[in-house]
C-alpha cells in the first residue's frame, strides 16, 4: 500500500512539474530572454540595454510573460528560466 502511494504522489509531481515546463512553450523567443534575464535579477534597463531594446519592450513582455505564466512579481517567475 505504501508503494501505491508514493508512486501516485511521484505521478502527481511529475504531472505538476510537466505543466509549469509546458507553459515556458508559450512564451515567444523575445518574452523567454527577458523573462530569463528578469528571473535572474536583472533590472529592466538593464535588460533593455543587453537586449538592444526599450524599458518600455521589457515592460510591454514581463506583463505578457507574467499573465501567460500566472504570475504577479518579477520574484514569482519559475526558478527554471533562471537556469
Amino acid at each position: 500500500m505504501g508503494e501505491h502511494r508514493r508512486a501516485r504522489m511521484t505521478a502527481r509531481r511529475v504531472a505538476h512539474l510537466t505543466q509549469k515546463t509546458s507553459t515556458h512553450h508559450e512564451l515567444s523567443e523575445a518574452e523567454l530572454k527577458v523573462a530569463k534575464l528578469a528571473a535572474r535579477g536583472h533590472t529592466n534597463r538593464e535588460i533593455a540595454d543587453r537586449l538592444f531594446i526599450t524599458a518600455s519592450t521589457v515592460e510591454q513582455h514581463l506583463t505578457r510573460v507574467y499573465r501567460k505564466l500566472n504570475v504577479k512579481y518579477r520574484t514569482d517567475l519559475p526558478a527554471g528560466l533562471a537556469g
